[in-house]
């Protein structure tokens, strides 16, 4: 029994310093300056076509997962891309695919999009490495035409002139 109550100490002291060391994880990064398109953006893995016109203003990220929000003519996206994103039980489509990356709309409206495909620590398993949110100022947006510029991949040597990490890299650097 007093082996059981050693143990029961145990896991509320590990639940306490996993809660602490999430709540102390994340760093927001506001940008000094925003980024501008056109020019390929790169992540831990992924890559993203940012056009002319559209631009990088936010960005927030932490040991396990980053976001930006970027400001289109038409209305703005939230990119978000993380090691440790649950894949969502609700219904969802299969939407598009190509060079490994494959795009599921999650619910009955457009708008909200999980990019998922191979990575360094899912081996051979289709992974969620990014959400995708569109929110549109006006009118109708053609939300093929942006999520067809990202590509689930190893960026390493894509020639990215900006790139937004995640993890000890992005906690460690100044």
């Amino acid at each position: 029994m007093g082996a059981v109550k050693g143990l029961k100490g145990v896991r509320a002291a590990s639940l306490a310093w996993i809660a602490l060391s999430i709540a102390t994880a994340a760093r927001a990064e506001p940008l000094k300056e925003p980024v501008d398109g056109p020019q390929l953006i790169c992540f831990k893995y992924s890559t993203f076509q940012l056009l002319k016109d559209e631009r990088i203003v936010d960005f927030s990220g932490g040991m396990e997962g980053m976001s930006v929000r970027v400001l289109t003519p038409h209305g703005q996206l939230t990119i978000a891309e993380s090691e440790i994103f649950a894949v969502p039980t609700r219904a969802r489509q299969k939407i598009a695919e190509w060079n490994g990356t494959k795009v599921y709309r999650y619910g009955s409206e457009s708008g909200r999009y999980g990019l998922f495909g191979k990575t360094a620590y899912s081996t051979n398993e289709d992974r969620l490495v990014i959400w995708l949110s569109i929110t549109t100022l006006m009118g109708k947006s053609d939300d093929a035409a942006v999520y067809r510029r990202f590509s689930v991949r190893d960026p390493a040597g894509s020639g990215c002139k900006r790139g937004f990490i995640y993890g000890w890299e992005f906690l460690t650097s100044e």
